[in-house]
C-alpha cells in the first residue's frame, strides 16, 4: 500500500510547500520513501509515498518522453524485469496503449499518470475499487490523492456534503462519487480521470461481465490457484487474515503452496469469536496461527483512529477489529495482508442475495439489502434533525442515489443478478473495502490483497448460473466446489458465520458505553447537521433502560453511525455548510 499524490494548475505553479503537507499526510501509506516530480512549468506534480514489498523502484517514475506516473498497488498483467517493481513496466505499456489496454491489467491499483505529448493527467483506479482514490478542484487546482487528508493537509477546507451523508444514514448508499464532503470525490472503481487545462472528464475502461476467451474457459479452481498464487509475489512476509470461513481458509490454503504464511485471527466475544474455528483450520493447513482478543477498552481506544483511517461513518466495530489486526500483521514484520474479501460479492454468499434469487424475473423493485436498510428508517426518523429531514426525504434519497447508479439500466437482468451489480458498484468500494480492506490497514503500513477480488475470476463468475451461485439452502456452491482441492468438507461445506458486533455500542457500563455517551452528549455532536442533539440524549436514555434487547439491537447501527460521524468530524476538523 503506497500513497500517490497529483495536482495539475490552471493557473500559477502548484504550491510546493503545500504539496509537501500533503504529500507528507500520506506518510502512513508509505513509510519506506518518498518521492516528488514536476513539469517544467511546475503546472503540474505528482508526488508518491513507497511501502516497498516488490522490487527496489522509486517513484514517481519519469520516462526519456517525459511522461511520470506514480502507482499505488500491484500490476499482475505487467511483463517486468527480474528485480524490477511491476511499476516500472506500467510507464512503457501505457506509452504504448494508452488507456486502451488496461483490461490487460490484473491487480489492484490507484495510479496517475502525466503523458507529456498529451499535455494529459490521468487519474485510474482499479476494477473493484480496491485502492482508494480521491479528487476535488480548489484554488484553480485539480488535486488527486490516495486519502482526503491529503487533500486538507494541501489546504482544501472540509465541510460536510449534508446531502450524501444523509442519504447514506436512509439507504445505505453513497450518492454515485459522492463522499462525506462538499466538493470531494471518488474515481469510480474501472475509471479513469482525463484532467487537462480545460477541467476534467471521467471515462470508464472496465467493463464487468463473462468474456470468451480461453482464459476465461479454464477450470474455476485453476483460476483461482493463480489469483492467488499472484498476490503472494511479494519481497516480505506475508499474513492471512484468517477467519475459518471458506472464503479466507481457501486464500491461506492457496497461498501456503507457495510462500509461507502467518494466520491472524480476530475474537471479539462469545458470538463473534473466530479464534477457536481459525486455529482449527490453520493446524489443519500446517501453518503458524495467532489469535488476537480483542476488548471492549480495544474497541474503545481503536475506535476513533479507525474512524481517522477510513474517512467515513461506520456501522459497526468491525473495521476497529480489522484495524488491530492490521497492527498485529506489521508488529509480526508482516507488511502484506491477504484477506478473503470478495467470495461473497462474486460468488453470491450473503443471506440477502437468497431472497433475491428467489424473485422471478422482472419482478421489479429493489434488492433486498436496500429494502432491510429502508426498513430500519423508522428508528433513524426519531433523531435525524427535522429541518434535515425536510431537505433530504428518505423517498427521495432512495430514489436520486438509485439513479445515480443507474440501477434501472439492469433491470433486464435476474433481480439476483441486479442485486450483486448494485452491491459491488456500491456497498462494496464505498464502505466494506475502505472499512475493511486497504484503507484501514494502511494506517498501519500494511497492504491489504484481497485474491478473490481479481478481474479474471470475477468474468469466471459472471459467467455462471444462478444454481452455480445458490441453490437450496447452499450458498457460493461453485466455489465451494472449487475449494475441495484445498479444504476438507468441514470447511467447504460449513455455513457462513454472519458478523455479530460484540460488544454492541448499546452493552452498558463497558468502554464502549462510555465512550458513546460522552461523545454523544458532547457540544461537538450537538453542532452536527445530521442528528438532533436533544432526540440524541433521550435515545442515549433509553440504551439505559430495560428495553427489549431486540429493540436495544436494532439501535446499535445507529448508535454506531451518530458516533462514528461526530468522531469523524473531530478528528478531520471538518465544518457544517
Amino acid at each position: 500500500m503506497c500513497g500517490v499524490l497529483a495536482a495539475r494548475s490552471r493557473g500559477l505553479p502548484v504550491d510546493e510547500e503545500a504539496f509537501g503537507r500533503a504529500l507528507d499526510a500520506l506518510a502512513h501509506h508509505g513509510p519506506d520513501g518518498r518521492g516528488v516530480d514536476a513539469s517544467p512549468d511546475g503546472l503540474v506534480r505528482i508526488g508518491h509515498r513507497r511501502l516497498a514489498v516488490r522490487g527496489p523502484l522509486h517513484q514517481p517514475i519519469r520516462d526519456a518522453g517525459g511522461d511520470v506516473c506514480a502507482v499505488n498497488g500491484e500490476l499482475y498483467g505487467v511483463p517486468r524485469p527480474p528485480g524490477e517493481s511491476d511499476s516500472a513496466a506500467l510507464l512503457p505499456h501505457l506509452r504504448a496503449h494508452g488507456l486502451g489496454r488496461l483490461e490487460d491489467l490484473r491487480g489492484e491499483f490507484a495510479f496517475v499518470w502525466w503523458s507529456a505529448s498529451e499535455q494529459v493527467l490521468y487519474a485510474v483506479r482499479d476494477a473493484f475499487g480496491v485502492k482508494p482514490l480521491v479528487w476535488c478542484t480548489y484554488d484553480e487546482c485539480t488535486l488527486v490523492a490516495s486519502e482526503v487528508k491529503a487533500l486538507a493537509a494541501f489546504g482544501v477546507p472540509l465541510v460536510w456534503d449534508e446531502e450524501a451523508v444523509t442519504t447514506w444514514i436512509w439507504t445505505g448508499l453513497w450518492p454515485r462519487g459522492r463522499t462525506c464532503f462538499r466538493g470531494v470525490r471518488t474515481v469510480a472503481p474501472g475509471h479513469a480521470l482525463r484532467i487537462t487545462g480545460s477541467g476534467v472528464a471521467e471515462e470508464r475502461w472496465w467493463t464487468p461481465g463473462p468474456r470468451e476467451t480461453a482464459e476465461d474457459r479454464r477450470p474455476l479452481d485453476d483460476v483461482l490457484a493463480e489469483a492467488v498464487r499472484a498476490r503472494t509475489d511479494a519481497d516480505v512476509p506475508v499474513a492471512v487474515s484468517l477467519s475459518g470461513g471458506v472464503d479466507s481458509s481457501l486464500v491461506a490454503a492457496a497461498a501456503r503452496e507457495h510462500v509461507p504464511v502467518l494466520a491472524l485471527s480476530v475474537g471479539l466475544g462469545d458470538r463473534t469469536d473466530e479464534r477457536a474455528r481459525a486455529e482449527v483450520v490453520a493446524r489443519y493447513l500446517e501453518v503458524p496461527f495467532e489469535g488476537i482478543l480483542v476488548s471492549d477498552a480495544m474497541l474503545a481506544e481503536g475506535y476513533a483512529d479507525t474512524v481517522r483511517a477510513v474517512e467515513r461513518p461506520i456501522a459497526n466495530t468491525h473495521a476497529v477489529a480489522r484495524h488491530l489486526l492490521a497492527r498485529t500483521a506489521r508488529q509480526r514484520g508482516c507488511p502484506v495482508l491477504l484477506t478473503g474479501d470478495g467470495g461473497d460479492e462474486l460468488f453470491a454468499g450473503y443471506d440477502h442475495f437468497r431472497s433475491d434469487a428467489g424473485r422471478p424475473a422482472g419482478a421489479g423493485g429493489v434488492p433486498q439489502f436496500v429494502a432491510d436498510r429502508v426498513a430500519r428508517v423508522p428508528h433513524l426518523r426519531r433523531v435525524v434533525r427535522h429541518d434535515t429531514l425536510r431537505r433530504h426525504r428518505p423517498a427521495d434519497c432512495l430514489a436520486a442515489v438509485l439513479d445515480s447508479h443507474g440501477h434501472a439500466a439492469s433491470s433486464h437482468r435476474t433481480p439476483l443478478r441486479q442485486a450483486m451489480d448494485l452491491w459491488s458498484r456500491t456497498v462494496l468500494p464505498d464502505y466494506l473495502l475502505p472499512v475493511l480492506g486497504d484503507q484501514v490497514v494502511a494506517a498501519h503500513g500494511v497492504e491489504g490483497r484481497p485474491p478473490l477480488l481479481d478481474v479474471v475470476l470475477s468474468r469466471h463468475a459472471a459467467a455462471l448460473p444462478t444454481d452455480q451461485l445458490i441453490a437450496g439452502g447452499t450458498d457460493k456452491v461453485a466455489l465451494r466446489r472449487a475449494a475441495r482441492r484445498w479444504l476438507p468438507e468441514w470447511v467447504y461445506a460449513a455455513p457462513k458465520q454472519p458478523f455479530v458486533p460484540v460488544p454492541p455500542p448499546s452493552a452498558r457500563g463497558g468502554a464502549l458505553d462510555g465512550l458513546l455517551q460522552d461523545t454523544l452528549r458532547s457540544n461537538s455532536a450537538a453542532s452536527m447537521p445530521f442528528f438532533s442533539p436533544r432526540r440524541l440524549r433521550l435515545l442515549l436514555d433509553l440504551v439505559w433502560t430495560d428495553a427489549a434487547p431486540a429493540d436495544r439491537r436494532a439501535l446499535d447501527p445507529l448508535l454506531h453511525v451518530a458516533l462514528s460521524l461526530v468522531v469523524l468530524g473531530d478528528a478531520l476538523g471538518v465544518r457544517a455548510p
